[in-house]
């Protein structure tokens, strides 16, 4: 008898001590693993109710790492040939919600390759996520100890796959309501107000506002039958500018700053007015509308290059195959006034690049790989521009009442400079790369490098294993921008 009850509680123990192997999340369960630890491999040639393994080959953990706690937050696996060979495994299914609150994970991600490790087997899942396919689960492969059912696998995952999901709906939820509490659907709307943005930059006039390709964005302020104000959140509030179509005279959607992604751009033959127009109407009343008048200011110098090259930022003002033609007429500011100077810039007879109005006094650089210009003042003489062309010997030709400045100077018409430079004033760092894939740094935002001129620098992308070694815009080629500042915007 006494045997008999020993036995029985050998068994309970050994039951309850392979039981508590099983327990934990995904992040405990991984915590056997050590670096470099070995793993049989074997591959599962049945299906998922009936399961046949064969050994294929061995793999080992490499670069293990945890965080402050001991807990593993990532690992790679050495020479396995399913698509996650080198590759990080980090932890998948992470949800953040409530108040700080976080449920725990899922599963393992490396790529697209989901795993689950369960009671030291790493448990490969086809790619199927099992938060979206729990019912589908099915494991192809598994490293190091074998043994668990697609059921066992089910019954372990499911609760954290249903926290996951009790956390997205809360999240839903919690969206929706806020969504709800925070638009002007639904709400009686007295009227609106427009706020527009400028984004920062030195060395302007004093009674400067904003000019061509300056960056800005819209905000809106409406205002309710009740006398509460709701507010975009791009100027403190919690609405949403997608609740309103906005649309302008003078502007357009800009692609490089993301918080202020409109820009001002040059004259053209539908855009005379010397103000930004700016127009906001509701998506969901009806006449519900504001309008803005922002005067335009053109009291600082502008700087335009037009090379052989699709190249479009707010110093590449566009590409050219022809001479140009430089018209100067005189121009009222149509709001204050001012006197100004009108410079259209065509290609050839036809084709209208630019049609830019400054202060007389401020300085016009128009820069052209094209050699070849026919300048028509009609009779004005006020007027202070620099152009140059590099054709084919590296020519330049000087228009100007200011000889201040030695890059356009005249009494050397070759270019002797071995070297170029970039400045990034795309308000971001950047990274750059050359022809021939190698990178060439970064690059803050108002910082400048110099390059020789056998260089041609292009933006540099990241690779899938976050490498900056894709190439990207070209930036500047050495052959066409020796001896030249080129600004990246």
């Amino acid at each position: 008898m006494k045997k008999i009850f020993l036995l029985v509680f050998a068994i309970i123990v050994f039951a309850n001590l392979n039981s508590f192997s099983q327990e934990g999340n995904q992040i405990e369960q991984a915590d056997f693993l050590k670096e470099k630890k070995t793993f049989k491999i074997f591959e599962n040639y049945g299906d998922c109710e009936n399961i046949k393994y064969t050994q294929r080959y061995k793999t080992k953990v490499l670069n293990l790492e945890r965080g402050i706690d001991g807990k593993v937050v990532s690992f790679k696996l050495d020479q396995v040939s399913n698509g996650t060979s080198g590759f990080t495994f980090t932890p998948s299914g992470i949800v953040e919600f409530g108040d700080g609150e976080y449920t725990e994970p899922t599963s393992w991600i490396c790529g697209s390759r989901h795993a689950i490790i369960y009671n030291k087997g790493i448990y490969f899942l086809g790619g199927y996520d099992p938060f979206d396919e729990l019912d589908e689960l099915c494991f192809d492969e598994v490293y190091g100890k074998k043994g668990a059912t697609n059921e066992e696998l089910k019954d372990y995952i499911r609760p954290y796959v249903e926290a996951r999901q009790e956390a997205e709906n809360q999240n839903s939820n919690a969206t929706k309501n806020f969504r709800a509490e925070n638009t002007i659907k639904g709400k009686n709307i007295k009227s609106l107000e427009i706020v527009y943005i400028k984004y920062p930059k030195e060395g302007v006039g004093t009674n400067y506002d904003i000019g061509y390709f300056d960056y800005f964005d819209v905000g809106v302020i409406a205002t309710l039958e009740n006398g509460n104000i709701m507010k975009t959140e791009n100027i403190g509030g919690k609405g949403f500018k997608h609740d309103y179509d906005i649309t302008f005279r003078g502007a357009s959607f800009n692609y490089y700053l993301d918080d202020y992604p409109y820009k001002i751009h040059s004259h053209t033959d539908d855009f005379t007015e010397d103000y930004l127009f700016i127009h906001v109407e509701s998506d969901y009343h009806n006449n519900l509308i504001a309008t803005k008048r922002v005067t335009l200011n053109y009291e600082k110098s502008l700087s335009l290059y037009y090379d052989l090259e699709s190249q479009w930022s707010d110093y590449h003002k566009g590409f050219v195959t022809e001479d140009l033609i430089i018209e100067i007429n005189n121009h009222k500011h149509t709001e204050n006034g001012n006197d100004l100077l009108e410079y259209s810039i065509s290609q050839g007879n036809e084709y209208l690049l630019n049609r830019l109005r400054i202060q007389p006094d401020q300085l016009v650089k128009i820069n052209s790989e094209i050699g070849g210009v026919k300048l028509i003042t009609n009779g004005i003489t006020n007027y202070n521009l620099k152009y140059r062309d590099e054709g084919t010997f590296g020519a330049y030709t000087y228009y100007s009442n200011d000889d201040s400045d030695d890059s356009y100077n005249t009494n050397d018409n070759t270019n002797t400079s071995d070297e170029f430079t970039i400045i990034n004033e795309s308000g971001t760092a950047i990274h750059l790369i050359d022809e021939g894939g190698n990178g060439q740094g970064s690059l803050n935002n108002g910082g400048e490098k110099t390059f020789d001129c056998d260089e041609t620098i292009y933006i540099a992308h990241q690779n899938s294993g976050g490498t900056w070694n894709i190439k990207g815009t070209l930036v500047a080629s050495g052959s066409s921008s020796c001896g030249k500042t080129v600004v990246y915007k």
